[in-house]
């Protein structure tokens, strides 16, 4: 989901459950920014559903609003992968309603606007 794929291989879990990001050399990543941190929050729920005996759904909660441009598309694309069925509950400062539409294509199987009363 990253941007940096050729700088980074991967997640590694401490023994205090921890999550490490580890660069092609295997050093550790030493400062992420709030971006980074989301992404790896979002790997972990992926690499969890994957893992699961049992899968469900996965519900997040504005799950964009860290990310670059770039990082979010690349997570829109990872979303059909890590669920059969993901909500997402988003303001459109997050992701406009036109990109999520034409980052989604067919994936897209309901939408709906929330309005305050």
């Amino acid at each position: 989901m990253t941007t940096e794929r050729q700088e980074y291989a991967g997640l590694t879990i401490g023994e205090s459950y921890g999550l490490t990001i580890r660069h092609q050399d295997g050093r550790a990543e030493d400062a992420r920014s709030a971006g980074a941190e989301h992404v790896v929050a979002l790997a972990l729920m992926g690499a969890l559903q994957q893992n699961a005996p049992l899968s469900g759904p996965i519900v997040m909660d504005s799950p964009f609003g860290r990310l670059d441009e770039r990082h979010t598309e690349n997570v829109v694309a990872a979303l059909p992968i890590m669920a059969k069925q993901v909500v997402l509950l988003v303001y459109e400062a997050e992701v406009g309603r036109d990109q999520m539409r034409a980052l989604l294509k067919n994936k897209l199987l309901r939408e709906y606007q929330l309005e305050r009363v």
